[in-house]
């Protein structure tokens, strides 16, 4: 049904986030800090909405997950 799974885009969001974030913590130019932000921007904005779909997958619990996703 997917093309691709939930957790591989979550885990490739993350991985972006993360990895734009030590280029703006630790980029020695702005360069490295401008593309730091795009990743980081990137992964945290696309990874959000597939995290509040996959929390919302079952019926059962799915307001705690989605508020726990939320916050």
């Amino acid at each position: 049904m997917y093309r691709f799974r939930s957790v591989w885009i979550l885990t490739g969001c993350a991985i972006s986030a993360i990895l734009g974030l030590l280029l703006v913590i630790w980029g020695q130019h702005y360069f490295f800090a401008a593309v730091g932000v795009v990743l980081w921007v990137l992964g945290a904005s696309l990874g959000l909405p597939v995290g509040l779909s996959a929390a919302g997958d079952e019926p059962q619990g799915a307001t705690a997950r989605m508020a726990a996703v939320a916050t």
